[in-house]
């Protein structure tokens, strides 16, 4: 991998972490995409033998320590993501677009249902204190996290692919 191409993909990750740490009010963490995951999945389509695990599991620690929580826990549901996106990144990139959204939409449900799981197990004392969790408005944020994520799919690859053809074949010649 060149350096451009090096340059851009961080470039972009560190886009898609300030993007998801940006406050917002409690009513409009409803509609917050999930950029990191949407991100992962993209350049794992696209280049899925140029994106080491490495460089996915330096993605998750950072974003475990921005949203402080316990290590490894972004890590562990990137990775799974990464693994099945390495396997199967050849169909996936030629499914139709409906298709390819709902695969996107099973991705991110299997990246924010290892994340509830953690949370579940990692921070509740009790089992009291989960179902407080689980009746709460938080299953309901991560399922919209997720709907709107693969609503902005189709509009996120587009961005992605044209920003990807000015940067890197401009600068690579």
């Amino acid at each position: 991998m060149n350096k451009s191409t090096t340059i851009f993909f961080s470039v972009f990750f560190l886009f898609s972490l300030i993007v998801m740490l940006i406050p917002l009010p409690r009513w409009a963490d409803f509609f917050r995409p999930e950029f990191v995951g949407l991100t992962i999945i993209y350049w794992q389509l696209i280049y899925a033998e140029r994106i080491n695990l490495l460089g996915v599991v330096l993605l998750g620690l950072l974003l475990d320590g921005l949203q402080n929580v316990f290590l490894g826990e972004h890590v562990l549901a990137l990775l799974i993501i990464s693994y099945f996106l390495l396997k199967f990144h050849q169909r996936i990139k030629m499914f139709t677009l409906p298709r390819q959204m709902l695969m996107i939409f099973l991705l991110l449900a299997v990246y924010q249902g290892i994340l509830l799981i953690l949370t579940l197990w990692l921070h509740t004392a009790t089992i009291n204190d989960a179902l407080v969790y689980l009746s709460n408005q938080y299953l309901w944020l991560h399922l919209s996290n997720i709907i709107i994520s693969v609503l902005i799919w189709p509009w996120w690859v587009m961005i992605l692919d044209n920003l990807q053809r000015i940067f890197i074949f401009k600068y690579t010649k």
